[in-house]
Order: C-alpha cells, then structure tokens, then sequence
C-alpha cells in the first residue's frame, strides 16, 4: 500500500513539473510542446543529473525521462535492493556524482584543449596554403616556402620584441608547414579548387568560346595552352581551362580528340562553343585536316574562327619571299653575337644590351621569334648601326649585309612596319578585349595599310620614319617599287587572312548597337544552332521601345571615355543582362557574341610566365605542377581556403 501511494505522490509531483509551450497566456491556439524541468533533489534521492536534456543515473549510466515517476521507478526496480539503508545508499551516490563531476571536468578540459590546438592548426594550414598561393603568383620555386618561414621566423624575434606574447607568435609562426611537398600539395589542392569551381560555371554557362596556342615552352616542352570565355555569375571569366603537352608536333585530329576528352571529362558540351581563337598553326587552322574545321563537323554547326591579329610574324614572312624574315634572322644572330661576349663590347653599345638583355627571351632560337616584342631593338639596331659596322668590320666575322644598301633599306622599312604592328598590337593587348573593339581595330589597321602604300607611292615616307632618314643619308632616289611591293603583299596576306572577320564583322557591332542594328547583318548560319528563329521579331520590339532603346544610348555615351578594358565589358554585359526575358534570343545572341575572344594575348601571357617561371635554370618542375601553377596565376577564381582546411589533416611543420 505505501509503494502505490508513493506512486500516485510522484505523479501528482510530475503534473506539477510539466510546463506547457504556447504564445502566451491568452494564445487560443493548440499548445505546441511539453518541456519536464530536472528537480534537484533527484540527485540526492535516485542518484540521477541532468544531462543533454535527459536525467542521467550516476550508477548504471543510463538515461530515462525527466519524470519523477521515471526516476524513481528506475531507481527502486534496479538499485534500491543493492543497499541495507539510507545512509549506505546516499554514500554510494555520492561519490558516484563526485566520480561523474571529475570526469565530465576532465572531459570538458581535453575537449577545449583540443578544440584550441585544432583552431590553431587551422591558422597554420590557412596560412600554408596563402603562402604556396603567394608562391605560385609570383612564380617561385616550391623550396621558397621554407626560405620564407625561416625568415619570417628571424624577423619576428625582433618585430615582436616587445610582446608579452612573443613566444606564442614565434610558436605559430614554426608550426606553419612549408616545406617543398607541402607547397606542392597546397598549390595541388587549391588549382583543384578552381578548377572545379570553373568546371560549375562552365557546365550551367549557355555558351562559350576557346582561344588556342600551339607553341614550345621555355624547358623545350611542346605546349597546347587553351583558354576559355564564358559568362558567370554576372560577369565574363576568362581563364587557362587547360594545357596539354605533347612529344611531337600534333595534327588537327590529336588536338580534336584531347579537346573532347577534357570537357568530357569534365561534363561540359562543347556543342555550346561559340568561336575559336588560334595562333595560325597548320594543326589549328581553319582548313582540311585542323582542328577548327574538324570542331565544325563534330558540333554540327557554325563556329567562329579567327586567328590571332597581334601575331603577325608569318605575314612578315610572305612579304617578298620572306625576304625581311631574312633580315630579322640576321638581326637576330648579330644581337645574340653581342650578348655571348659582353665583356670585348664596347660602352657604346650599352643601351642596345640593356634592351636585348629586357628582351632576350623573346629572341631564343628554339622558338618563333616574337616580333611584336623585337621593335625597340631593331629601333636600338639602327641607331648603333655605325657602332656595329666598326666592331664586326675589325674583330669579329663579317656580316656584309651592314654594308649593303639594300639590306638596310629592308632594315629600316622592317623597323618601321614592326612599329606599325606594334601599335596594333598594344591596342589589343590585356583582358577584357571585346569582339567589337577587335573588329574596329582590324577596319581601322587595313585603312592604314591603304595609307602607308601611298605614303610610299609619293616617296613621302610621312609613316615610315627610319626610311625617310635612310633616304635623307643616302642623298639619292629610293626605289619605291620595291616597298610598294612588300606593302601590296602585306595589305592582300592581311585579307586573305582575316576573311572570317570581314564576314562576320558587321554582326560583332550587335552588342553595342542593338537598337541600331539592321537585320542583314545577321549571319543566319551562326544563329541557327543558337534557336535564334524569334530574334528578328525581338529585334523590331526592341527598336520601337524608347526605353530600351535608350538603354543602349546610354551605353554607347558611357563608354566613349572608358579606357579600363574589364570595365568596358562588365558595362556592355550589364545592359544586356537588364533586358527582360522577351528578348531571350537577342540577349543569348549577345552573350555569344561576347564571349568571342579579341586575341590570343591571354595564351601569350601564359608562354611568357611560364618562360620565366619555369626556366630549368631557375626550377625544375614536373608538367603537372606547372600547370597547376599557372592555373592559379591566370583565373580570376579565388580558392576557398576555408573549405581545404577543413577537408584535410592538419599537420605540424615538417
């Protein structure tokens, strides 16, 4: 009788324990939760605590409801008979709720302890992988980030003199890891990082396009760089997407199936490609047996193809017969000669090393010679010329050409039209060149060329200033014909050339002009694969509007002084962006039209780090490593360092 008046006491005690969960007191509606409250007194009298919203038995470690009735059933039917009385049964509870309490102290301590000495492991990792991020940049060899620790290490003994936690920062500043693997695994990790953050963008992206180089490194190491354009988030990346090294020159079809693998690979559908930039090489070019023209078959459609405009060396060479590509050889040879015997040259030819020492990569014999980069030293060239013909005619084997007219009226006319060609160039050089300005510069340069050949004609040589002086000097009539005819061959290899851009070129204005833009001028195979069937219908809708017409207006008036390229790009993409859903065909057409790249300069940066980071005097990495280098030096992508720390064991420096 006493155990069930006990039983009927402990639930009017758990009534009494219950606190029902609703808005507030005068709330009509239903009554969400029910919470039970840990009575105290359940310590001392079952042996019980409150743990994790449970009452915990210190004796048996097991968990029931916090109800009076749990608790004492619990205790009663499984503890009460091991104990002769009171005084037995509250000893052994309590040194069972001091054994818990020491415990959960103990546990408490080691739980922040570690929670501490992860925390700092994670500021160590962090600051290993913006290290190896800094190292990558800037294109230093891995075993830098050890140099770098050691001296950070060194410097901090004194920085930090006066802090009373000096030690504490010297400590974290050795736990960073930093050696030579450890640089290579973080650089490994983050261009993993971009590069699957690129992978996203490309796959959800409507269209893209590709700008292609074929070429041979600084460690004689055949390259295909490739980069790509495509629209993200609300702006226009443009980043290395891959390289692939190759043993021996490839054919049209070797470029074709690794293209294919790669964004296979990667689960992107290259029938969304919208255009082709190459450097001209035989394998790329649009023609039997390239790879463009082997793309077009595979996609099943029209994709634009230009090559590069700022690569203009092989024109050079058409030009009567490659005879100027003589000339440059020769220059060539008699600037690398000087630069082999520094020492028997003399003061006079001071200024000529310093700017072929600046540009003496680009003159290696083992690659094509850069002559966009080579015209401030035929401009050094000419103006030593007497210099040179002193030191070859008395010491060193003859050149005869430096004393033969004709040769250097071909030198000077080079000079003159690498000047040209460079002014060209530095128009397009840079991110962020969009397919109009391309075309502008192309219509503005073929003007020129009209323009210089009558320079010529007339015997003004208003354009060609090393001409004119070398005429001046001579005293006597130039033969015009011959550098009518050098321009003639220049102005039709220009044409021919560039047909894709004179055929399309009209389009390529569509992205600034819309509202302006007549139907014609559409190319209707570059926009059947597009599902462009509507955009004539759009294109009317848009001309009648004020308002979007005016938008258009706007922009035009906005990028009239907008000398910053990105800028200028991220102002056209953001008009097209503001117009709504019903002119979806227009707006993909645009975004095409975009993505097009202005030149291969972005493959050309690529070369040029690459040949100064990369140089086997300097390091020696593997083709893997260098291109995880220069995928984290040539993005606009930022890796999550967060998320990598995270993702691997933190470990101490080693």
């Amino acid at each position: 009788m006493r155990f069930r008046k006990d039983v009927k006491s402990a639930r009017r005690e758990t009534c009494s324990t219950l606190i029902f969960v609703g808005k507030n007191h005068l709330d009509p509606s239903p009554i969400r939760s029910v919470c039970f409250l840990f009575l105290h007194r359940w310590t001392d009298s079952f042996g019980f605590v409150e743990a994790d919203g449970r009452a915990l038995c210190v004796l048996c470690q097991e968990t029931v409801i916090k109800r009076t009735y749990s608790v004492q059933r619990h205790f009663q039917t499984i503890h009460s008979k091991y104990f002769k009385d009171e005084a037995e049964k509250k000893a052994a509870i309590l040194r069972a709720v001091v054994s818990y309490n020491s415990q959960r102290s103990a546990g408490e301590k080691t739980t922040a302890a570690s929670a501490a000495a992860k925390e700092e492991k994670d500021y160590a990792t962090e600051t290993s992988f913006t290290l190896s991020l800094c190292i990558s940049e800037k294109g230093k060899p891995f075993t830098e980030g050890e140099f770098i620790k050691n001296t950070f290490v060194a410097c901090a003994e004194t920085l930090f003199d006066d802090f009373p936690n000096k030690d504490e920062i010297l400590t974290r500043i050795k736990d960073i890891p930093a050696s030579a693997r450890t640089m290579q695994r973080r650089i490994s990790e983050m261009a993993s990082d971009v590069r699957n953050q690129q992978t996203a963008n490309l796959v959800n992206c409507d269209v893209f396009s590709v700008a292609m180089q074929d070429t041979v490194d600084g460690t004689d190491v055949r390259r295909l760089t490739v980069f790509v354009r495509y629209v993200a988030a609300g702006r226009i990346h443009e980043d290395l997407c891959y390289q692939k090294v190759a043993e021996k020159p490839m054919t049209g079809d070797d470029i074709l199936n690794g293209f294919i693998q790669h964004f296979d690979q990667r689960g992107v559908n290259i029938s969304k490609i919208a255009s082709v930039m190459t450097d001209n090489s035989s394998c790329l070019a649009d023609k039997p047996g390239g790879f463009v023209r082997l793309l077009q078959e595979k996609v099943k459609h029209v994709v634009i193809s230009c090559p590069c405009i700022i690569r203009q060396e092989d024109l050079c060479t058409q030009i009567s017969n490659g005879e100027l590509k003589l000339v440059m050889d020769t220059v060539v040879k008699i600037v690398n000669l000087i630069t082999s015997r520094p020492t028997n040259v003399h003061d006079k030819f001071q200024e000529l090393l310093n700017e072929v020492e600046r540009a003496h990569g680009e003159l290696s014999p083992r690659s094509n010679v850069r002559w966009l980069g080579n015209g401030e030293v035929l401009d050094r060239f000419i103006a030593n010329l007497e210099e040179i013909r002193h030191l070859f005619g008395e010491k060193w084997q003859t050149y005869p050409e430096l004393w033969n007219d004709f040769w250097l009226l071909k030198l000077a006319f080079l000079a003159d039209l690498v000047g040209h060609l460079n002014d060209l160039n530095s128009r397009l050089q840079g991110k962020g060149q969009t397919v109009e300005v391309l075309y502008e510069q192309w219509k503005l340069f073929t003007s020129k060329l009209g323009v210089f050949r009558r320079d010529i004609q007339i015997g003004a040589f208003r354009y060609f200033v090393h001409v004119r002086k070398f005429a001046t000097a001579k005293g006597t009539p130039i033969d015009v014909q011959v550098l009518d005819g050098c321009m003639a061959a220049l102005e039709q290899a220009f044409y021919e050339r560039f047909q894709e851009l004179q055929r399309l070129g009209s389009m390529f204005s569509f992205v600034v002009r819309a509202d302006e833009f007549l139907d014609i001028d559409l190319n209707p195979l570059f926009l059947s694969w597009m599902g462009g069937d509507n955009l004539e219908m759009e294109l009317l809708e848009l001309k009648v509007s004020d308002l979007w017409c005016s938008k258009f207006r706007e922009l035009r008036k906005s990028l009239e002084n907008q000398e910053d390229k990105p800028e200028r790009e991220a102002a056209i993409l953001e008009c097209w962006t503001s117009l709504p859903d019903k002119f979806a065909n227009m707006k993909k057409v645009a975004l095409a039209l975009l993505t097009v790249f202005g030149s291969t300069n972005c493959a050309e940066q690529t070369m040029t780090y690459m040949k100064h980071s990369f140089n086997p005097l300097r390091c020696r990495l593997s083709t893997s490593n260098s291109e995880t280098s220069a995928r984290l030096k040539l993005t606009n992508y930022k890796p999550n360092l967060k998320k990598l720390c995270t993702e691997i064991n933190s470990q101490g420096s080693h």
